[in-house]
């Protein structure tokens, strides 16, 4: 307070005191100011009240008067603050705290457990649990107005008003009888006399609040002292006497309006302003990021800049600039090789030594230009430590990405697979690297686990390792004649078995891959290799390489399996096209890449190899046989790499299939039929079928055994004729069903359900089984010849049949076509085809001779005697002069007359042929003749006289032979005995 003229205190204060003539010093707080009386001030110590000249001295009567101040108005003059000058009294103005109101509604009074009160509001709401409370107002709910004298009471009781009133509301009941209305909150009155509405108590909550304001007020404080600051101008009041809180980082000048009033009436009031000074203290900067840096072991010379790690908040004066100085450093590891610098601007550099680890402390202190005024701090010393972690450096090594092996290729390792192995830096050559495979995400994880599974195998392998040879060579057996064994790294012999016997790929710490592919199985696998070292990952590090997980797909190729091979005979001079069917002869999946062709490194029938071989699909190969004899398995060796760029073979490459001799193939000479000699003659006349030489004793190719083996064709009746056509034996007879002798329960119900079954007196054998003609015929066949691409069947029937559809009227002699598996007649003869029995057949290129007993009433074959022939080329019939007549016609020889073998399309050619006929005839050309003539073309000559039946013809070495049943023959008077 400025000291001006102001009026004294009391008596007391005035009173003369020892060694001072007119003051003394005041020994009692102040006292309100009196009307009248002047006051000069002289000279007064700092720490004690103003000594002053009384010229006058109060009225007794006020000396007992109290006063109260107020704060009724501010009015700001610098600083930071916000808002208008009433803002700052009603709401602090962002320097001051803001206005608070704290209340509390309690229906039990302090020191009762449960008050009548609270049992009245329970039984009225019981699922309630509190019915008091207390709460706390704050701006925006809470606006007040505190200008003025006594604002700061007014202002109080109106919010009191108001949350109290609400809390009565709310909890007032009767705790009488109500006589009216409900009596609750307001319309309980207890007041009988003014009619109240409850006879009894009105009871309410007790209610309490107290008004909180951080701007300057006095509250209900009497003022005691003045406090005088370094200017003697300027004064505060005691915190005890003038209140107030001070928001952090504020700071101003502000003019307060203060009034004091009395309570002695009349004049009481008394106002004056107070400057209060809220000084800005300046705070030292603080460092506002971390104070520790945690960097990684390198393997080079680092530099290190770090822009933000030094920035420092300069506090509430915004304005004013840092500055950094490095105090000193310890490094007793020697991580920095070079600095470290601070610049002006807080920049920390450094560059780190490699290899080193450790910690290097740094103090650094940072300055401000704010000053030292009101005891301010401009500057603070921080340490910063630099600590260099011993990281783990990854691992990394080079692993080629995909990679193939054949199916059955065994245990499988292979050194250096992974390449350019690295544990990190040469200070971790201590560690271990590790490498994980797993499936590739996505991928079926039942195609890893089917390549490589690890179950014990319940089945004897086809092939092993060690044994493979022998197996090999079991497998090359010939029927008791070994051949020739391949040397073949792998041989597949059947479709696949189980799953079994494998293990997973794994690859040990020094790059190296191991394998073993799971019995029969191939396919693809997608994997992923893991590379991880046990460095582990503390301060950072990495322990996994940086492109790990590598893929890796693993390609298995199958080996090729053979399944058939049609058909399974042929000659010993070979050159017959064999058909090899099975899978993974050739494809994108057989071989690891696509192409249009793909090449075979050999097909081989008994370990020779074939003439030609054409690969024409996956699923089929063609191979041209070379001459052999006897029975030998079949063979399809692949040995391609596929191309050179990026393929790495983890096995040769070398695959082959093989069907076993006892299924695959035959070089034959002969084949027989005919019937077997019943035991007794209640017996049935079997069939039986046979090829020649035996596999089991073949001889050679140069000179092949004459032996026999009999076929498992079961026949109930005898074979009558017999052909080779398109590498297939046809047998024709009285049979009226034939099949193979079943070797499994699956055959045995085949055949019983119909399948596997030759009907109606003809059938087809490839050397495995037994395949009808259509339907058959309806009566016994007697002879089979090709020609031109078709056979030709004889014998006592009139119909044939297709496997579906109508009957062919063919008469005894009709046309199968093997390609298309249908039935035809031969043109020329009319609808009812050859009336008669056809005994025997011949072919020449296109002319097919016929012998039988022709029907002579009937108008198409009328002209023929015994003998006629069909030109395929015109599809006309003609009869050989006056024919052969007094027997029938058995066996008919055509001969080139030039000696030279006919050709399959044109016969003899200009060259001309002779006809020999064989039979049990009389008479040949209207002349004499046994049982045997020659027809040369033109006309007909005698061959000879035989004393019985000719019933085969044969031409071999220039010779014509003869069989039958006769004992002698004679010849331009010579006479040869010809027992049986």
């Amino acid at each position: 307070l400025i000291i001006k003229e102001r009026q004294v205190c009391s008596v007391e204060f005035a009173a003369h005191a020892e060694g001072n003539e007119f003051c003394k010093e005041a020994t009692e707080p102040l006292q309100p100011l009196c009307e009248s009386g002047a006051v000069e001030c002289g000279s007064y110590d700092r720490s004690l009240l103003p000594q002053c000249l009384m010229q006058s001295v109060c009225a007794t009567p006020e000396q007992a008067q109290s006063a109260k101040w107020h704060v009724v108005a501010v009015r700001r003059v610098s600083g930071t603050f916000v808002g208008s000058d009433a803002d700052i009294l009603n709401t602090g103005g962002g320097v001051f705290a803001p206005p608070r109101f704290s209340y509390n509604c309690s229906v039990t009074p302090f020191g009762e457990s449960v008050s009548s009160l609270e049992e009245m509001l329970r039984a009225e709401t019981p699922e309630r649990e509190e019915f008091s409370y207390a709460g706390m107002m704050t701006a925006p709910e809470l606006v007040v107005d505190l200008h003025g004298v006594g604002a700061l009471q007014r202002e109080e009781a109106r919010v009191m008003q108001e949350v109290c009133g609400a809390c009565h509301a709310a909890t007032r009941r009767c705790s009488g009888t109500c006589l009216s209305g409900t009596c609750r909150g307001d319309a309980c009155n207890d007041d009988l006399a003014s009619g109240g509405s409850c006879n009894g108590t009105c009871l309410a909550a007790a209610c309490t609040g107290a008004l909180h304001v951080g701007v300057p007020n006095f509250a209900n404080s009497e003022p005691e002292q003045l406090d005088p600051f370094e200017d003697p101008g300027a004064a505060s009041f005691d915190p005890a006497f003038l209140r107030g809180v001070i928001l952090p980082d504020s700071y101003g000048d502000l003019v307060l309006t203060i009034t004091m009033v009395d309570d002695g009436g009349g004049a009481d009031a008394y106002t004056d302003t107070v400057l209060l000074s809220v000084h800005a203290v300046n705070e030292a900067p603080t460092f506002v990021t971390a104070t520790e840096l945690r960097l990684l072991q390198a393997s080079e010379p680092v530099p290190h800049d770090f822009t933000s790690l030094l920035n420092a908040d300069v506090g509430i004066f915004i304005d004013q600039t840092l500055s950094f100085k490095l105090m000193d450093v310890m490094d007793p590891e020697g991580l920095l090789l070079e600095g470290p610098h601070i610049s002006g601007s807080g920049t920390l550099s450094f560059t780190l030594a490699p290899f080193v680890s450790g910690l290097a402390r740094l103090r650094v202190q940072v300055s401000d230009n704010g000053g030292l005024e009101y005891g301010g701090s401009n500057n603070i010393t921080n340490t910063i430590d630099v600590l260099v972690l011993p990281v783990n450096v990854p691992p990394s090594a080079s692993i080629p990405p995909r990679v193939w092996l054949v199916e059955d290729a065994g245990l499988i390792y292979r050194d250096l697979f992974a390449t350019r192995l690295s544990k990190g830096i040469p200070e971790e050559y201590w560690q271990t690297l590790n490498f994980t495979v797993v499936g590739a995400p996505g991928e079926r994880a039942d195609d890893l686990a089917r390549l490589f599974a690890t179950e014990a195998c319940d089945l004897e392998p086809q092939c092993s390792s060690s044994p493979r040879l022998e197996c090999v060579s079991a497998l090359w057996q010939t029927e008791g004649n070994a051949t020739a064994v391949p040397s073949v790294a792998a041989l597949h012999v059947a479709p696949a078995q189980q799953a079994c016997g494998g293990a997973p790929p794994r690859v040990d710490a020094d790059g190296a891959l191991t394998l073993l592919p799971a019995r029969n199985q191939h396919g693809y696998a997608s994997l992923e290799i893991l590379l991880r070292d046990d460095g582990a990952v503390a301060f950072g590090g990495q322990d996994t390489a940086l492109g790990s997980p590598y893929p890796l797909s693993v390609s298995v190729l199958p080996q090729p399996r053979i399944l058939s091979v049609s058909p399974r005979l042929g000659p010993l001079m070979g050159n017959s096209t064999l058909t090899i069917r099975g899978e993974f002869f050739g494809s994108t999946y057989a071989r690891g890449y696509p192409a249009a062709r793909y090449p075979l490194a050999s097909v081989a029938i008994g370990g020779v190899e074939c003439v030609r071989h054409e690969f024409i699909s996956d699923t089929k190969v063609l191979c041209v046989a070379a001459p052999a004899v006897g029975s030998g398995a079949v063979t399809i060796t692949i040995d391609d790499a596929g191309p050179s760029a990026g393929h790495l073979w983890l096995s040769p490459p070398l695959r082959a299939g093989a069907l076993r001799a006892s299924e695959a193939y035959s070089h034959l000479l002969l084949v027989f039929g005919g019937s077997v000699k019943p035991v007794s003659p209640a017996d049935s006349m079997n069939g039986v079928l046979a090829v020649g030489p035996s596999p089991l004793a073949p001889g050679t190719a140069e000179a092949p055994a004459a032996s026999l083996r009999r076929a498992k064709v079961l026949l109930p009746r005898a074979i009558s004729a017999l052909a080779v056509h398109r590498g297939l034996v046809y047998a024709g007879g009285s049979f009226v069903a034939a099949y193979v002798e079943p070797r499994t329960a699956a055959e045995e119900a085949a055949i019983a359900g119909g399948t596997g079954l030759a009907r109606n007196r003809v059938l087809r054998y490839d050397g495995d089984a037994v395949e009808p003609l259509g339907a058959g015929a309806n009566g016994d066949v007697f002879a089979l010849v090709e020609i031109r691409g078709l056979l030709a069947v004889g014998g006592a029937f009139t119909e044939v049949y297709q496997r579906s559809g109508p009957a062919v009227k063919s008469g005894g002699l009709a046309l199968w076509d093997e390609e298309r598996g249908v039935w035809s007649a031969v043109p020329g003869l009319g609808e009812e085809g050859l009336t008669g029995i056809v005994i025997t057949l011949a072919a020449l290129g296109p002319l097919l001779f016929v012998g039988a007993r022709f029907d002579r009433f009937s108008v198409a074959t009328a002209r023929f005697a015994g003998v006629a022939v069909y030109d395929a080329a015109s599809r006309e019939w003609a009869p050989l002069g006056a024919g052969v007549t007094g027997g029938d016609t058995n066996a008919l020889l055509p001969v080139c007359k030039s000696g030279e073998p006919p050709s399959r399309h044109s016969g003899c050619g200009d060259a001309g042929y002779d006809l020999y006929v064989g039979g049990g005839f009389s008479a040949a050309g209207g002349a004499d003749a046994n049982s045997i003539a020659r027809w040369d073309g033109t006309a007909w000559w005698p061959a000879g006289t035989f004393d019985g039946p000719v019933h085969a013809l044969a031409l071999h070495g220039g010779w014509v032979y003869a069989g039958g049943v006769f004992a002698t023959a004679s010849f331009n008077g010579g006479a040869v005995v010809a027992g049986n």
